[in-house]
């Protein structure tokens, strides 16, 4: 194979990860779609959680009022603000933190602030 469509292979799945980074993704879809301006509580769940948490707060931190980021066992990324907590819990295998997270989820959908 030569040189050259090694290249492009690299440059289009580098191009195609860049495009589904969780951080771009939400603060591009939050500054195309602005919410109002009372205090949020931010909800983000999954191995992408702290990436799309991140995105969130670049453009919501004025109105962050507190937030839930449930990720996968060493996903964490210590860059969020102290208004949210951190949670680690199973996957692919759901485990005890994994219940928990999620009744702290619901209980901060349910009753934000």
């Amino acid at each position: 194979m030569s040189r050259l469509p090694r290249q492009q292979i690299l440059q289009c799945y580098a191009a195609a990860l860049a495009a589904v980074r969780g951080e771009a993704c939400v603060r591009q879809f939050l500054n195309a779609h602005p919410l109002s301006d009372q205090p949020v509580t931010l909800l983000a769940m999954g191995k992408a959680a702290t990436s799309m948490a991140k995105g969130a707060c670049a453009v919501l931190t004025p109105q962050l009022a507190n937030g839930l980021v449930v990720t996968r066992t060493g996903y964490v990324d210590a860059d969020l603000p102290g208004v949210l907590t951190v949670r680690e819990a199973g996957h692919p295998l759901p485990d005890k933190d994994s219940l928990r997270a999620c009744f702290q989820c619901v209980r901060r959908a349910l009753l934000p602030g």
